[in-house]
């Protein structure tokens, strides 16, 4: 009996499953704990008969509670996102790469259908979004000298005088081919959609810049919106990349390669995703590597300081410092001028953040008093006391009245500390008498 409740007391206070858990449990309540093959396999014949060790439950309501319980655990981790919805950010990056792709399919697509009317605005306006506005407003070519309006509507478009009477008078001389009413309706629905396509992408970047400064701002100070977001979405979430290592940020969408290096013995890529800096466009050939490795250090750390503070680091203080860096680096590698050293760099970023945090709380404390003074104080009235009258009041100020706090000691307490004090002098008495 002895030995199995040693074993029970075992599995109970000492044996854990996961061994992350053991180390908590270790680190917080000082206990010794252990995990091994043996303990999953307990557990596991526990879970297998654990309907036979319990009176009153069948095997349907314990296979119906597991369930619930999953159940509710997946709905609370949907819910749950610590990291600032990260996920939303992963979508709209994706339907932004999704959009770029079909935006300039439709685009080069409306300009070989309208070119076939006025092919000469190709060679004017050379932008998409553009040239679709601009032959939505021109429309058949025949309505060009009936519209007096013509040149303020392009002007709008184009912000330029100059070019929107180059359109106008190119339109006039054209060589294209006429269309018919039923064509003209056809392609003029097809433009309008082409220039919707352009605005929700517009409206989609600026949903992902709004989203990527709140949860990420140093990230996106650091190497932008765009490639910010598009690390986040490799990685998974904000966490996920702020658990990586530099070099594997740095190799983020370059894993085809590398396994292909790899498996050939032959040079690892450089970069991934980060290739898309525009730091590493404007360093040299040979310095491409070396920018793409402190790009990669710099956004590792910046992703582990929006990771891992609270709402207060809504700034890119640390981001535009690390940012500073690179250029200073850039400047290094081409004019051979001293960089600072990272900690002067990180010291001045922390001043910068401290004076920050400072009048962050002075302007809340500020606001705080504020809306105490707003609020109107209760008036206490009490009766005079040398007034016959009982409906005359006055106004008392407000005292505060400091009271001290005295422990008072029970009869009990004084009663058991003298009986302790006789018993030491019997104590003592006799043992005076022995030694006599």
């Amino acid at each position: 009996m002895t030995h199995y409740h040693r074993l029970y007391k075992d599995l109970v206070w000492r044996n854990v499953v996961d061994p992350k858990v053991g180390n908590a449990i270790s680190e917080t309540l000082k206990l010794k704990t252990r995990s091994s093959e043996l303990i999953l396999e307990i557990i596991r014949g526990i879970r297998t008969h654990f309907v036979s060790y319990l009176r009153g439950i069948e095997s349907s309501q314990l296979r119906q509670a597991q369930l619930g319980l999953c159940h509710s655990y997946s709905r609370a981790k949907v819910k749950f996102n610590v990291h600032k919805l990260d996920s939303m950010i992963i979508h709209s990056i994706s339907l932004l790469e999704m959009l770029d792709k079909d935006v300039n399919t439709v685009a080069m697509r409306a300009r070989e259908w309208y070119g076939m009317h006025f092919p000469e605005l190709g060679k004017i306006t050379t932008e998409s979004w553009m040239y679709s506005q601009v032959a939505n407003i021109i429309g058949d070519r025949k309505t060009v000298r009936t519209n007096p309006n013509l040149l303020q509507q392009l002007t709008a478009v184009t912000q330029s005088e100059e070019l929107s009477q180059r359109v106008i008078d190119a339109s006039k001389i054209s060589m294209g081919v006429e269309l018919s009413e039923h064509d003209w309706i056809m392609v003029k629905g097809f433009l309008v959609r082409v220039i919707s396509l352009h605005q929700y992408r517009e409206q989609l970047h600026n949903y992902l810049s709004n989203k990527m400064n709140i949860c990420a701002p140093n990230m996106t100070a650091l190497i932008g919106e765009n490639l910010g977001a598009k690390l986040i979405a490799k990685a998974g979430s904000l966490t996920n990349l702020a658990k990586c290592a530099a070099s594997t940020v740095q190799l983020l969408g370059a894993e085809k390669s590398l396994f292909r290096s790899i498996k050939n013995k032959s040079n690892t890529p450089k970069y991934g995703v980060i290739f898309n800096s525009s730091f590493i466009s404007k360093a040299n050939t040979k310095d491409k590597a070396r920018i793409a490795r402190i790009i990669a250090n710099k956004t590792s750390i910046a992703a582990r300081i929006d990771c891992f503070t609270d709402d207060l680091s809504l700034t890119n203080i640390y981001g535009e410092e690390m940012k500073k860096q690179i250029e200073e680096r850039l400047l290094f590698y081409k004019s051979g001028a001293p960089p600072r050293k990272n900690s002067a760099a990180m010291a001045a970023a922390k001043k910068a953040f401290n004076a920050f945090e400072e009048e962050y709380y002075a302007d809340k404390n500020d606001d705080k008093k504020d809306a105490a003074a707003d609020v109107k104080q209760p008036v206490k009235k009490v009766k005079t006391m040398d007034s016959s009258d009982d409906d005359e009041m006055v106004q008392l100020p407000k005292v505060e009245v400091v009271v001290p706090v005295v422990e008072a000691k029970s009869k009990k307490d004084k009663k058991d500390k003298k009986d302790k004090k006789d018993k030491k002098d019997k104590k003592r008495a006799r043992m005076d008498d022995d030694s006599e």
